[in-house]
């Protein structure tokens, strides 16, 4: 079993540290945080997200907001700024805190200093069950005081965590078994690029816009750490048509957030209007992201390429090699940060074993054409 160091992870703890998140959530307590009563009125809100409104998140948030928008009960609007038009990836977090956006999308793997905790979705072998991991975080949300803290004490409340399926590893040729990993260049993103590095390969840092040229020159093999549902969007299916199932799994969560004064000055009715909303939202998401993988399904067989699905044996040997080194990896980055990593983890793997999700994942019906 490999050691690992954070050399790649970059995990400098930010200047909202998770012990400053501790006390403030200690302060107001969770059901302050959720309760209380606004000024309500009218609330001309804007909401910035990273995603452009086409794919699956984005277009089951835009249907969301624009039917807010219509009801003029409510008193609400929301005006819709996307991909990055507002606020970029890396920024969502602080942006929406600043006051800059009311409401934000974003992924936790971009805050790893600010949400030491939320980490835990970004550990791969986890778990393959997205909708188990996002369970589990909207019920540790509303009932654990230390990883609500944690929001608040960045500034915001979250709507809802919305889960994000299992990461594709996305190949120019073919990936037969655990041993063809080894000496490949692949693109691929926080702890997972450990793993890549742990099965002999080499993580190559890249931004997503660049993975096309990279692949088409030769300079990388392939890519990880992405959605099936997102991949024919950036053309990727053109150089890497040739996906595998290697039981990465899980290896982030998105949410959807609001800045914490603008959540308070709602009335309880407008609270409620928004919570009603995000449920309407996974409803339409979930239709979506089916719809959506299986276009790209189909994409990546016309490229010529298609689904393979490890066999358990060579994912087994993956998950051999990186052992507990990840998972003990990121208990040290919250300890460091102040939290009680084993008293979250213990919840955390609790809730997701105990809440298994209904969806077949999207590379497996991929994989069964």
């Amino acid at each position: 079993m490999r050691k690992f160091t954070n050399s790649r992870r970059n995990l400098a703890i930010g200047a909202v540290t998770l012990t400053g998140a501790l006390a403030l959530g200690a302060c107001s307590g969770v059901e302050g945080a959720q309760g209380g009563s606004g000024a309500g009125g009218t609330a001309d809100l804007q909401f910035a997200s990273f995603l452009g409104p086409t794919t699956p998140q984005g277009a089951a948030m835009k249907s969301m907001f624009e039917e807010i928008s219509e009801d003029e009960e409510s008193g609400l609007s929301v005006e819709t700024f996307w991909e990055g038009a507002l606020l970029g990836a890396d920024e969502m977090l602080s942006g929406v805190a600043q006051g800059r956006s009311d409401i934000g999308y974003m992924t936790v793997q971009y805050t790893p200093g600010e949400l030491p905790l939320s980490q835990a979705a970004t550990v791969p072998f986890q778990t393959e069950d997205w909708e188990a991991v996002e369970t589990a975080l909207n019920t540790m949300y509303e009932d654990d005081e230390a990883f609500n803290g944690e929001w608040q004490g960045n500034g915001v409340h979250v709507l809802t965590f919305t889960g994000t399926p299992a990461s594709i590893y996305a190949t120019a040729e073919p990936l037969p078994d655990f041993e063809s990993l080894a000496g490949q260049q692949v693109r691929a993103t926080g702890y997972t690029a450990n793993a890549v590095d742990a099965a002999g390969g080499n993580a190559v840092a890249l931004q997503i816009g660049e993975v096309y040229e990279a692949i088409q020159r030769g300079l990388v093999e392939g890519y990880t750490t992405m959605l099936l549902d997102t991949a024919p969007s950036l053309s990727l299916h053109e150089v890497a048509p040739h996906i595998t199932d290697t039981g990465i799994g899980v290896y982030t969560m998105n949410v959807i957030f609001m800045n914490q004064d603008a959540w308070e000055s709602l009335s309880d009715e407008q609270r409620q209007v928004l919570e009603d909303g995000i449920e309407a939202y996974h409803a339409e998401y979930r239709e979506r992201l089916t719809e959506v993988e299986d276009e790209s399904c189909q994409a990546h067989i016309d490229a010529g390429g298609g689904v393979t699905i490890w066999s358990d044996e060579d994912k087994q040997q993956w998950r051999d090699v990186v052992g507990e080194s990840l998972i003990d990896m990121w208990k040290s980055d919250v300890e460091q940060a102040g939290g009680d990593a084993e008293a979250f983890y213990s919840t955390y793997s609790k809730l997701v074993e105990e809440n298994p999700g209904e969806l077949e994942t999207g590379m497996k019906r991929c994989a069964n054409r």
